[in-house]
């Protein structure tokens, strides 16, 4: 027969078999009370097939299963079929597959296996909740030490109110104390705004407590949640074992209710108990086996609680916490959270620095001196204030992104000076140490920062650098090596090596059009900006964030470090990334004359080619070009690779000659490709002998120097290791003090 069943659709009811052992079915139903033929109403809801169809059971079916849905007792009960979507399940398989599951689930009641999965533990059901707790589960769930069954929190609560019951109260809950204080009560305050009710109250938390040998005292019965009173309130914590602490709560309360002032507290004042309940098996959707139970009752001022006051349900959620993002994150929470430092607050600083909090990990400190201006907004990762007269007060980066990480629950110190001035500071630099033990990330951009990490005198971390270039379309990630070797400028002469290899990206990052890619930001003395939008920053910093989670997760390489970049697509829709280990350098300090030292940091590649030259040739002295960058600011010279050395050079057991045909064309066309950042900076040659630079190796040095316009330097393979020295002009060894002279004249 069809019939109304809602003011809109239509139902059908019809007769189920439920499979049971034959003697249940003999009686007619099981133990537990599933009947052998089950009536089962079809509900169909205005716009099927775009609504899914929805199966009730019989109104006197009983309710103490778990795995049904929430709802009232004027409601009939109603399975729940999967876990998951049931619309999705009907899109899926249709009504077939839905009456499918329904004879699974039936079949399971009958035989009482509803709760049976090994793995999980089903929470109790409720058919209604009237109030939100908002915990930290990991902190409210073990209670003091001692064996103590009880605990008092302060609790913060909000309700909405027009002079009716409230609808609903929102109660936070505070840190954890060890006794019922007369401060909760001075603390205790209740305002009226409209229809908003607020204040804070003390909060009781309960547990089933622990067996002699300490081990839980668990409850391994499922019942669905029928608490609606003190009565049965007291009937529920009975069963559990822990009646008692809430009588002696609940005497305490009526004390303290007798000397409130219902002019002060004209409301009901709600108190928040909080039972936790250990369980066989992980509570599912959780790794813990405690299920807590939220109830409200309330007080009022001088008349305290009545014998017959209703008790409410509180559905209790999970704060706002770093455990609860890396949970919804993946991240493993048995893992500990190492800190880490971010130097940048900027555009893509800012992005990363959230990216990493909302998964739980924010950086522990935050570096950044600047002050966010108008244009910040275009694509910085905060919003400006809401009001004019905020909005007139100027703002750093970093106090804007620290402010966004503390809504997180992950606030980071604040360090407003550059890095540079950070690491000049003894009292700075030991923060940043304490604070960045894993990792600290450069996203500055800046050279200046990038040579002061480089030759930072202090230990640090490892450290990363971060950077886009070519208008957004090439993400950069660089990540040192143990012991900081490599570090980020031989990460980033190695990044220029990479892109000389692939022209369109080094088209992208290196030509002169690229270079010029900026826009003003103001009249005068405004700066200048990379042109990228907000999206592209996201894109590239997303899978930075994503790289950054990852080595978090793993840890850093334990023999390497690593550089990882990522081309746009075409149409910004997406980007490819390409990861390159980089091996240690090898450092080699260069003879000089200048008070500035000088060093040579050979590559993996580089190294690799002089020794397989120097095994094809070792009974005489053989060599060839160097080629890299130099950075004349810290006095280092990056050898990326070597140019093998021309048909015409001469070899001998005590020299070699560096020939000449077709190495200038050579030459010339690798500079091209790399738009003159990568260009020759000096020869290579081997020693049959562990000896260091000949007399005439300088003079070498010396005619080179006078025809070159940028530092060049001599490398020198001996059986004992490298050694080198800077090629420098006749004219400044002259000038050089009498001590340089010395030096630059030393073993040969």
């Amino acid at each position: 027969m069809a019939y109304p069943l809602t003011p809109s659709g239509m139902g059908f009811d019809f007769d189920l078999a439920v499979e049971m052992p034959p003697a249940w079915a003999a009686l007619g139903e099981s133990s537990n009370g599933v009947a052998a033929t089950e009536r089962v109403f079809l509900q169909i809801p205005d716009g099927f097939p775009g609504f899914p169809p929805v199966f009730r059971l019989r109104s006197d079916f009983p309710r103490s299963f778990p795995h049904l849905q929430p709802g009232g007792v004027h409601l009939a009960p109603r399975p729940c079929l999967v876990a998951g979507s049931e619309a999705n399940l009907f899109w899926r398989a249709g009504v077939r597959g839905m009456l499918v599951q329904l004879c699974a689930w039936l079949h399971a009641a009958a035989r009482g296996t509803l709760n049976a999965d090994p793995t999980v533990w089903e929470p109790a059901r409720r058919d209604s909740v009237d109030d939100f707790a908002f915990v930290d589960l990991a902190a409210i769930q073990p209670l003091p030490p001692r064996r103590q069954t009880f605990a008092y929190v302060l609790a913060s609560y909000c309700g909405i109110s027009n002079g009716n019951p409230v609808v609903s109260y929102r109660i936070v809950v505070g840190n954890k104390s060890t006794a019922l204080d007369p401060p909760f009560w001075k603390t205790v305050f209740q305002a009226r705004d409209g229809i908003l009710l607020y204040g804070t109250a003390p909060a009781l938390i309960l547990s089933t407590g622990q067996h002699p040998d300490g081990t839980p005292k668990v409850n391994d019965e499922y019942a669905p949640d029928t608490v609606s009173d003190l009565a049965s309130l007291r009937s529920s914590l009975g069963r559990w074992g822990c009646v008692e602490p809430l009588n002696n709560f609940l005497s305490a309360i009526e004390l303290h209710a007798a000397k409130l002032d219902p002019r002060a507290f004209p409301q009901p004042i709600p108190l928040l108990i909080l039972v936790n309940v250990a369980r066989p098996r992980p509570v599912a959707g959780f790794s813990s086996h405690v299920e807590t139970f939220g109830y409200v009752l309330h007080i009022s001022a001088k008349k305290g609680i009545p014998a017959t006051a209703s008790v409410r349900y509180a559905a209790v959620l999970q704060q706002l916490s770093a455990d609860l993002l890396r949970r919804f994150n993946q991240v493993q929470l048995d893992k500990p959270t190492r800190p880490w430092g971010l130097i940048g607050a900027g555009s893509l600083g800012s992005k990363i620095a959230l990216h990493m909090a909302r998964s739980g990990r924010a950086p522990s400190v935050l570096i950044d001196d600047a002050l966010l201006d108008a244009h910040n907004y275009a694509r910085h990762a905060t919003i400006p204030a809401a009001t004019l007269a905020e909005g007139l007060l100027p703002k750093l980066k970093a106090t804007s992104v620290n402010q966004q990480l503390a809504a997180l629950q992950q606030p980071a110190v604040a360090l407003f000076e550059p890095i540079q001035r950070v690491l000049g500071s003894p009292p700075m630099t030991s923060q940043l140490q304490k604070k960045s033990e894993w990792l600290l990330l450069n996203t500055t951009a800046s050279l200046l920062a990038r040579h002061a990490l480089v030759e930072a005198k202090c230990q640090l971390p490892r450290v990363a650098e971060a950077s886009l270039f070519g208008s957004g379309r090439i993400g950069y990630l660089g990540v040192e090596g143990p012991g900081r070797n490599p570090n980020l400028g031989e990460l980033f002469a190695e990044m220029t090596g990479q892109l000389e290899a692939d022209h369109e990206l080094a088209a992208a990052v290196l030509s002169p059009e690229a270079q010029l890619e900026v826009i003003r930001t103001g009249l005068g003395c405004g700066s200048e900006t990379m042109k990228v939008t907000d999206a592209g920053i996201s894109l590239h910093a997303a899978a930075i964030s994503t790289e950054l989670a990852r080595l978090h997760r793993d840890d850093l390489d334990a023999e390497s470090g690593s550089i990882l970049l990522g081309k746009g697509a075409e149409d910004s829709l997406g980007s490819t990334w390409t990861r390159v280990s980089v091996p240690p350098f090898v450092r080699v300090d260069l003879e000089t004359s200048d008070p500035q030292p000088w060093s040579l940091h050979l590559s993996a590649q580089a190294r690799k080619k002089i020794e397989e030259e120097v095994a094809r040739y070792p009974d005489v002295e053989t060599g060839g070009v160097i080629w890299g960058c130099v950075d004349e600011a810290i006095g280092a010279i990056y050898v990326l690779d070597v140019v093998e050395a021309p048909s015409d050079s001469r070899r001998g057991p005590a020299h070699f000659d560096l020939g000449i045909e077709g190495l200038k064309a050579v030459l010339t066309q690798r500079q091209r490709q790399s738009f003159g950042h990568l260009h020759t900076v000096g020869t290579w040659h081997s020693h049959l002998q562990a000896s260091g630079p000949s007399g005439t190796d300088r003079s070498t040095a010396r005619v080179i120097a006078d025809r070159a316009s940028r530092p060049n330097a001599l490398l020198i393979w001996t059986p004992a290791g490298y050694r080198g020295l800077l090629a420098e002009s006749s004219k400044r060894i002259a000038g050089a003090t009498p001590d340089a002279q010395r030096n630059t004249d030393g073993e040969e």
